[in-house]
């Protein structure tokens, strides 16, 4: 879809829809958190086509907004945040019992 933007109205269309959904999302959370940045990923997310069409929109809801980049990971960045949180847990098993750490190795 975004490689046919350049030539089709319809998919420029689409993109743009999804930008406004995005960006109205992510002012939604900026104006509740104040985050420095946020970072757009996956297959989808992580697309140069929709980092301008969502950083207009954010703008335009937003007196100030986060820096809006993509993500270096792109369609790879759910199994690098699944991979984050199995470590995670994996460490928590090994290391804490009950709320508590267990003694240093």
């Amino acid at each position: 879809m975004f490689s046919r933007t350049e030539t089709e109205p319809a998919a420029r269309e689409i993109v743009q829809s999804e930008a406004l959904k995005v960006g109205t999302a992510i002012a939604s959370v900026c104006a509740m958190l104040d985050p420095a940045v946020v970072v757009l990923g996956g297959g989808i997310g992580s697309n140069p086509a929709l980092l301008r069409p969502v950083r207009e929109t954010t703008a335009a809801l937003l007196p100030l907004t986060a820096r809006i980049e993509t993500s270096m990971l792109r369609e790879q960045a759910a199994l690098h945040g699944a991979m984050a949180i199995a470590l995670r847990e994996a460490r928590d098993t090994l290391f804490f019992r009950r709320g508590v750490r267990a003694a240093a190795l």
